[in-house]
């Protein structure tokens, strides 16, 4: 049942993500394994938020032009030409990576006669495939890669389900065992296709970290001396332009200074690439971006400065992107400046655009302690944005910038974080808050307005927890709808409604947002008995808070084992 899961539910994100992209529907590439799926977070989506009916809609502030070209502009925000720059052209085609991953699980309640928690044995992972044909020697890569992961980590919780449940029968209480092996793309075009795969398991089991370049065109691997020319010249820049900067910590001062040292001395370093520069890995949820575009006697330029149509450029360690925006064949330079009051709360937030600038409104800027992680440059078809990635204590957001021609303005801000890097911006993994079954992000496949919000497109709605984490048993009978799932992954059909009884483990699969209605499917220690059920979800509003129902009756009424922060 789970690997019919899979290949149903990443239908259904390969459909979404044809429609997010705005192209006609292509067959996708099949690998030679069969898929068990509940999907990751690298899609896209148009608006009709994740649950268009509750708080997990995004906060979103009203446009407001204001651009300040009266302040004095900062420091070295002038645009000379850039030595050994190379023209910047737009003639890639991206491949249209679509992911069908892998989500079992076999789980449990458990109660010590106060609190009821789930147990069980979960496995995750990613398997990424491609729209375009004509790359056979790319997709045989791929499938030597996850087809490598996929036999793992299949054989891991075969294993580890099969102890489980012979020690529950024993009545011995176990702890969850999981194994998660996730996917970070940071290009997938005709040129390069460049990622990053960690694997994490609930023991800590020691996993290193793996970056993978490939050339599209034949699937070759791209390693670090194709890219780097001259590694003592490349070193002497990062460290003059990053380790000596004042904007640059000095905790991560010394953690690149050591990476340096590495590469002087002819290690292999965990690299991935983008379209302006590359990133080298501190650790694995940790990396910084060298710009390449003074580079042009150290680096080989033939792997940067071309990209698809519609493309994203992330800030490096000095809050800075230099590209030529309007494609004038003047290299352009955005800066983000944030200063903080005494209590680590932003004080104030400017865009700088050469020598323009617009700031984030004072009653739009949040007044809690936060920070910044790094900004994106998008260009979309709705326009050429820059998103301000922050976080408060009440969460992720971003803050909204719009470039139009010469000008800057501040367009909006949103509540929610990025599933990935967005690379490409008509298609993107978004994350938003939500408690419906229990708390945790939703996420699904959104693009951008012309304001520069993260809208929702017509695709169902994931939750980024997997596994056992989205798992809870019935407390009561209810009333269901037995399902079943297109191949095409994009149509329910009704087969029979029926009483479930209380005690059904239930695994969240998605979120139907235009029929208000989420799909589940039970969990049994035989797979192949396991079924796909709907029940409706709605919200009733009372004085103080939004209750949110699922199966005609309040989540909590229906389920036990839902965790809720606070």
């Amino acid at each position: 049942m789970k690997r019919i899961i899979s290949i149903i539910l990443g239908m259904s994100m390969v459909l979404a993500l044809a429609g997010c992209s705005k192209k006609e529907e292509t067959t996708k590439k099949k690998s030679k394994k069969t898929k068990v799926t509940t999907e990751e977070s690298e899609t896209e989506d148009p608006e009709t938020d994740p649950t268009d009916t509750e708080e997990t809609d995004p906060t979103t502030s009203e446009t407001s032009d204001t651009s300040d070209t009266t302040d004095t502009t900062p420091s070295d925000t002038s645009t000379p030409a850039v030595p050994g720059a190379s023209t910047i052209e737009h003639t890639l085609e991206d491949l249209g990576f679509y992911n069908l991953p892998t989500d079992r699980a076999y789980a449990v309640a458990y109660t010590d006669g106060s609190i009821t928690t789930m147990t069980g044995v979960s496995e995750y992972f990613d398997d990424y495939y491609f729209d375009l044909t004509g790359y056979d020697a790319l997709e045989n890569a791929l499938d030597g890669i996850y087809g490598g992961v996929a036999v793992e980590n299949d054989d891991a919780y075969d294993k580890a389900r099969e102890k489980f449940i012979e020690d529950m029968k024993d009545g011995q209480y176990h702890l969850t065992v999981s194994r998660e092996c996730r996917t970070l793309l940071f290009r997938a075009d005709s040129a390069v296709t460049s990622f990053l795969l960690t694997t994490t398991t609930s023991d800590d089991e020691p996993f290193e970290p793996a970056t993978y370049n490939l050339r599209s065109s034949n699937g070759e691997t791209i390693g670090f001396n194709d890219v780097i020319t001259d590694r003592e010249a490349f070193c002497d820049f990062v460290d003059s332009y990053l380790v000596k900067a004042p904007e640059v910590n000095k905790l991560l001062s010394d953690e690149i200074s050591d990476i340096l040292t590495n590469i002087r001395a002819g290690k292999d370093i965990d690299f991935t690439l983008g379209f302006d520069g590359i990133f080298l890995f501190i650790e694995q949820d940790l990396y910084f971006k060298v710009p390449v575009h003074m580079l042009a006697d150290c680096v080989n330029m033939e792997f940067f400065n071309n990209t698809p149509e519609y493309y994203t450029l992330v800030s490096d360690a000095t809050n800075v992107i230099e590209w030529d925006v309007d494609d004038d064949n003047v290299p352009d330079k955005l800066k983000l400046e944030v200063t903080y009051d005494e209590y680590d709360a932003f004080e104030t937030m400017t865009l700088w655009f050469n020598n323009e600038s617009a700031k984030v409104p004072d009653d739009v800027l949040s007044e809690l302690p936060g920070g910044v992680d790094d900004f994106y440059y998008m260009h979309a078809s709705t326009g050429d944005f820059v998103i301000v990635n922050f976080y408060d204590e009440f969460g992720p957001g971003y803050y909204c910038f719009k470039i139009d021609g010469q000008q800057v303005s501040y367009s909006c801000a949103k509540d929610g974080h990025f599933g990935g890097f967005p690379y490409n911006p008509e298609c993107f993994t978004f994350c938003v808050w939500t408690d419906v079954f229990g708390t945790g992000d939703f996420y699904g496949d959104f693009y951008l307005d012309a304001t520069g919000q993260a809208l929702l497109d017509e695709s169902f709605v994931y939750k980024s927890f997997y596994g056992v984490n989205n798992t809870a048993v019935t407390k009561v009978d209810v009333e269901a709808v037995k399902v079943d799932i297109s191949a095409s992954g994009d149509q329910l059909e009704d087969v029979e409604t029926f009483t479930l009884p209380a005690g059904t483990v239930l695994q969240y699969v998605f979120l139907d947002p235009y029929e208000s209605r989420i799909v589940f499917s039970t969990i049994e220690e035989n797979e192949e008995d396991e079924i796909f059920l709907k029940l409706p979800l709605d919200y009733e509003d009372l004085p103080e808070e939004t209750v949110i129902k699922i199966g005609g009756m309040a989540q909590t009424e229906l389920f036990d084992g839902l965790h809720f922060a606070g």
